[in-house]
């Protein structure tokens, strides 16, 4: 998902048209995916629980190797490259969250897991990293087709791996 592919070196940062398709390419049917995975909340029985964010960790992995192959726009290449590195400690967690409710089922350490991914993008930090990509897509008029959000209500912060 490189360039214009004439072979060019300088051909490797996309155009903005280029990154607009190759983002919306990298994310199709993503979103629905991954909330899918979750629709009802979480499960009542830890494994099943386990289960859908070891299926959220693929998901997302994939969708951070896509997105990690675009070669963005110079104005808008820090804030994707900040995003996606966000997107892959996102999907380092789901597979934590995942190990660690097998270890203990215990539908109270579930519980507790499951809290994480909700109050993860709101530290500051990684609302920061959000809010930089959010406002470089609108700076830029950039039309990803996607809407860029985050949950509110937590500080756990994501900045180190």
């Amino acid at each position: 998902m490189a360039g214009c592919g004439d072979g060019d070196d300088d051909s490797a940062t996309l155009s903005k048209q280029q990154y607009e398709e190759q983002y919306r390419e990298a994310v199709a049917g993503d979103a629905a995916d991954l909330s899918g995975a979750l629709d009802g909340g979480p499960a009542k029985d830890p494994e099943a629980t386990a289960a859908t964010y070891a299926r959220l960790s693929d998901l997302s992995a994939a969708q951070v190797a896509r997105l990690g192959a675009l070669e963005p726009p110079v104005d808008i290449a820090a804030e994707h490259r900040a995003y996606v590195g966000l997107l892959g400690r996102v999907s380092l967690l789901y597979a934590d969250i995942a190990a660690r409710i097998r270890a203990n089922p215990d539908p109270d350490v579930t519980e507790a897991q499951v809290k994480r991914i909700v109050e993860l993008f709101a530290a500051p930090r990684n609302a920061a990293v959000v809010t930089d990509f959010t406002r470089a897509v609108e700076a830029g008029g950039y039309d990803l087709g996607v809407s860029l959000s985050q949950p509110s209500g937590s500080q756990q912060d994501l900045s180190q791996p």
